[in-house]
């Protein structure tokens, strides 16, 4: 009578990370895009990114955008576009001390520079 071991290995790497890319994007068209408003799209965003893609995550915007602007355009810099966080959030749910809130001005050293007219 015969007796043996058979061992099948498969290597579903590709699939797992397919399968996670198809339901990050899924919980995105439900959340995202719902309002026109920035500050509500933007927790939005974070609210699929963390913990999807990480454990914190924020969205800073040009505030002429909060303005009902749009910001200046151009290809070389000239001068700090001025910046606010409208969004965070945090996989524990706490934001760090020290890092910037939401409705607080972005620091220059962490903004963009815009070509100006």
């Amino acid at each position: 009578m015969p007796h043996g071991v058979a061992t099948l290995f498969l290597d579903i790497t590709e699939q797992h990370k397919a399968r996670r890319r198809t339901e990050i994007s899924h919980d995105a068209s439900a959340w995202i895009g719902g309002s026109l408003d920035v500050s509500r799209t933007a927790q939005a965003i974070d609210e699929v990114l963390v913990p999807a893609l990480g454990d914190l995550a924020n969205v800073d915007v040009a505030e002429a955008l909060l303005e009902g602007d749009e910001p200046p355009e151009g290809m070389y810099p000239r001068e700090w576009l001025p910046m606010r966080r409208v969004a965070v959030s945090s996989a524990d749910g706490v934001w760090p001390e020290g890092v910037v809130g939401v409705r607080d001005a972005i620091p220059q050293q962490f903004r963009v520079r815009s070509a100006g007219r």
